[in-house]
């Protein structure tokens, strides 16, 4: 494989009938991203546990009815969160790149307020594009977005 350059291929759990292929096709591999729905099962886990290609998760976004700063979908929100929680345990005995998640859209603060009580680690912020398909405009979309974003997330740790 090139130095300087990874090859990923984004899945989700609801196609990991071409996981077949995938290995078949390993030599030209680097990493998968898995995009975690919010109704996923153990069952599921158990397979990306599995996997022998590293990989990063990806948490559901709009896409999926999860938007951290969006405050009318925050009670299903708090429900994804509530259930990667109590998922912790098995969470845990994945190990992947990191775990992608999107500031979305709405509120900056309550989108950090959501983050900051997901307790699975790592998480990486992923920007986004400046509109959203569905109207509007997103959250970090832009370099000066993200940093406000990164201070925001430090400024609730300390």
């Amino acid at each position: 494989m090139l130095n300087n350059i990874k090859f990923g291929i984004k899945i989700s759990i609801n196609n990991f009938d071409i996981l077949p292929d995938i290995y078949n096709n390993r030599h030209l591999i680097d990493f998968i991203e898995i995009l975690l729905n919010p109704d996923y099962k153990i069952e599921d886990i158990e397979i990306i546990k599995k996997l022998k290609i590293p990989y990063a998760i990806h948490f559901p976004n709009s896409n999926n009815g999860i938007d951290l700063g969006d405050i009318k979908k925050n009670k299903r929100n708090i429900e994804f969160i509530k259930k990667i929680n109590q998922d912790i345990k098995i969470l845990n005995q994945l190990n992947p790149i990191c775990y992608i998640i999107h500031p979305e859209s709405g509120d900056i603060d309550l989108s950090i307020k959501n983050l900051k009580i997901i307790k699975i680690k790592p998480i990486a912020i992923e920007n986004m594009p400046v509109k959203s398909i569905y109207g509007g405009n997103l959250l970090g979309y832009d370099l000066l977005q993200i940093l406000e974003c990164r201070e925001k997330v430090l400024s609730f740790l300390i």
